[in-house]
């Protein structure tokens, strides 16, 4: 079969950071997805969500999902990094 290569967003498309407030509690590790990177603030929110509900210290990891997607939201991409959450990128 042909593959299209395109993105399917997933979670991404629903996920908001109360979601991840209501998920936190007790947490040791989060993983977020790059393409969280689509929606403007979702990843810094969500980050910022997990570290302040989880209770204890949380490991925050990110991927960065494709190329296409660090280049056109580098500037977000270098905000979120350079606030200094994630410990895996």
């Amino acid at each position: 079969g042909e593959r299209t290569m395109r993105s399917f967003l997933g979670a991404s498309s629903a996920l908001d950071a109360s979601a991840v407030a209501s998920a936190a509690p007790g947490i040791t590790m989060c993983h977020l997805e790059g393409y969280a990177l689509w929606r403007d603030g979702l990843t810094a929110a969500c980050a910022k969500a997990a570290i302040e509900n989880a209770g204890r210290p949380c490991v925050l990891s990110l991927d960065l999902a494709s190329h296409e997607l660090v280049t056109r939201r580098f500037d977000e991409l270098r905000q979120v990094l350079d606030g200094g959450h994630f410990d895996v990128i």
